[in-house]
This record gives C-alpha cells, structure tokens and sequence, in this order.
C-alpha cells in the first residue's frame, strides 16, 4: 500500500509540474519577445554596439545615436527618450535621462551603474513630443552584463573547485563496492525507480518550483541546474542519516556518475 502511494504521489507530481511547465510557456515567450515599432521610422544606435559590460559599483556611460527615418529636417525633428533599467537590484540608469529630449542624428550618453551580479536589459521608449499616451512609441531593448570586480579569491576559486571536486570523487570511489551494485541490479525495480526520479521528476520538479518562486531567470536555471545533477557524495550522508537505504544509495551514485 505504501508503494503504491508513493507512485501515486510520484506520478501526481509530474503531472502538476508539466501542466505547470506548459502554462508557463506563454508567458515566458510575451516576456522575451520584442516590442514592435509602431511607426518603423525610429531607431537608435548604441556603442558598444550589442551590450556593456560593466562592473558591479562601476558607473559607465553608454553612447547613444537617434536615428529618425524619413524626416527631411535634420536636427530639427527630435523625440522624447526615456530610460529605464528592467530590473533594478543588477543595474540601474541615471534619473535624470529618463526624460530627455534628442534631436534627429544627436548622439548623448546615459550613465549606467553596475549595482549586482547578473544580467538585466534597459528599456527605451521613444515618443513623438506631442505623442499624449504613448501610443505611437518606438520601444526597444539592450543588455548590461554586470560583473564582479575581479580580485584574488576569484582567480583562486577555479582551482579551489577542481581540488575538492577531485578529493570528492576519490572518496566517493572508496565507497563503492561492484559487488554491492551488482547484488542491487539484480532487483531492477529500486534502480529504474531511482534513475525516474533522477533524471525526470527532480529537474521537472526544479524547474517548476523555480518558475512559482524565484523572479530571476538566473535563479531559476540554477535551480534547474540543481535538479538536473541529483548525484553526489553527500546524497550517501543524506541517507544514513535518515535511515534510509545506503546501498540503492550507492548505486544511484554510481549509475548517475557513469
């Protein structure tokens, strides 16, 4: 009876999060797509051309040309141009560029400060002046990289990783004995049920979990990332703790890591 409630409970939960996963994709893709230039007579040239880089603390300018087709009147037909920084607590636009007025070929600069990790995009809203409303605005989109300033512990860090992940699968080689997974392969059942939810119920379960609660799309690949790499040493540890079964334990360690 126990069995069968934990399958239940397994196939429920894959159920819920792969209806959660398809209810998701339209609003991920109206996230990503790109605004549509009404009027297609308006454009902006940026230097650096794709996206800055920028450290975090660092304030840096970016170089910005208005570009309005079709007007005949160079300099004299201009556009209102406001700026602002999509996410906040990464990167952040000088106040008082949010509202500027440009004139047709002008080129000017808009400050921006790296504030944390991570990568945002600045929104650019271009009006007509007498434009009430906005209806007719050109809207587009450009990516900061905010990076850590590098320092020692950073240079370092590579091969701190490399030597702990090298010690971790020395002990996790002591521990396995190829007796002890043969005797457990031959009772597939506990293996194929353990290789389920290794490999299709935690990453569908992360990334599910990471769409309902985490608002960064970093955040949330890194806890796909989490649910897609189930094997390890401590998953031995977890187990003995918890009086769990160390031998299937061991096992999975060893099927996920070949």
């Amino acid at each position: 009876m126990l069995r069968r409630w934990r399958v239940f409970c397994l196939v429920c939960g894959l159920w819920i999060t792969a209806c959660l996963v398809a209810a998701s994709e339209d609003r991920m893709l109206e996230d990503l797509e790109e605004p549509v230039d009404v009027l297609g007579t308006r454009d902006l040239l940026f230097s650096p051309e794709r996206r800055i880089n920028i450290f975090e603390k660092q304030t840096l300018p970016l170089h910005i040309t208005v570009l309005l087709q079709g007007t005949t009147d160079n300099g004299t037909s201009g556009v209102v141009v406001k700026v602002s920084a999509a996410d906040t607590s990464v990167a952040t636009v000088s106040d008082s560029q949010e509202g500027t007025v440009v004139q047709n070929g002008t080129t000017y600069n808009v400050s921006i400060e790296g504030v944390f990790l991570g990568y945002t995009h600045l929104k650019f809203e271009l009006c007509s002046p007498d434009d009430i409303g906005g209806v007719n605005c050109t809207r587009l989109r450009y990516v900061v990289a905010v990076l850590r300033d590098p320092s020692v512990l950073q240079r370092i860090f590579p091969y701190l990783i490399g030597f702990m992940v090298s010690v971790n699968y020395i002990n996790m080689g002591c521990q396995i004995d190829l007796m002890v997974v043969l005797e457990v392969l031959k009772k597939p059942i506990p293996p194929i049920l353990g290789i389920a939810c290794q490999f299709i119920f935690m990453p569908l379960v992360s990334y599910g979990i990471g769409l309902l609660l985490l608002p960064n799309a970093l955040m949330r690949f890194g806890i796909f990332m989490l649910g897609c790499s189930p094997g390890g040493n401590s998953s031995n540890l977890w187990t003995l703790m918890f009086d769990g079964d160390v031998t299937l334990s061991i096992t999975m360690t060893f099927i996920s890591t070949i």
